[in-house]
């Protein structure tokens, strides 16, 4: 479940922010504020909502209700969303994920033995009386 939701909310926030995006709207900024407020408020709403709803349908009706209503609902929601498909906004990626994994591992085995400045270089972000830990040896291959 947790994979699960790790991996639609995110994918769902970027797939609503496209529909919305305008760049020639001058409001378009307003917009994408609102669409996110009202994201992050629908999720918590929806969470309470369920943990109440869920648990009473199934002290109510039973474990095979309880489980049943969540079920309907997703399928709902999926048909909904097949239906609306042609009207939605596609926007197409600049590289698969393959490509992009691809160009970190080689760009990784290609710095492998770079070596990394002087905890007391100025190349770091961080200055002298940040707080933030510099980075060790043990990583030096994916810094650059």
């Amino acid at each position: 479940m947790a994979i699960g939701a790790g991996g639609i909310r995110p994918c769902s926030l970027a797939f609503g922010a496209d529909q919305l995006s305008d760049p020639t709207n001058p409001r378009n900024e307003r917009t994408l504020q609102t669409f996110f407020s009202w994201y992050y408020a629908s999720i918590g709403i929806s969470v309470i909502v369920s943990a109440l709803a869920i648990v009473a349908i199934q002290d109510q009706f039973g474990w095979v209700i309880g489980f049943g209503v969540p079920v309907a609902l997703m399928v709902l929601s999926a048909v909904l969303f097949l239906i609306g498909s042609p009207a939605y906004v596609r926007v197409p990626g600049d590289s698969t994920l393959l490509t992009s994994f691809g160009r970190v591992v080689v760009g990784a085995w290609r710095n492998r033995g770079l070596t990394v400045p002087p905890r007391d270089s100025d190349r770091w972000v961080c200055g002298q009386e940040s707080k933030l830990v510099r980075p060790t040896d043990k990583w030096r291959y994916i810094y650059i």
